[in-house]
């Protein structure tokens, strides 16, 4: 088996997942509408997963969560199902 290349900036998870929240703020903007919201669905169905088990990450689990209210709100209701 082959050694694996180290994270090196990739170890600070916290980071990226700031980065994918700050996308999804810009597409959840009004004036995005429907077609913002639906962009997003994936990535906070992504991020909730990546930070779900993290105790330290309890922030960033709450914006997520509102911003899943948000989406909800504009129309897709189906990631009720999805999270």
């Amino acid at each position: 088996m082959r050694d694996l290349p180290t994270l090196d900036y990739r170890e600070n998870y916290l980071s990226m997942v700031h980065k994918v929240c700050q996308s999804i703020e810009y597409f959840l903007q009004d004036d995005m509408g429907l077609l913002g919201a639906l962009s997003v669905t994936s990535a906070i169905d992504l991020v909730i997963d990546a930070v779900k088990n993290w105790p330290d990450d309890q922030l960033e689990r709450q914006w997520l969560q509102s911003a899943l209210v948000l989406v909800q709100r504009k129309g897709v209701r189906v990631l009720g199902y999805i999270v």
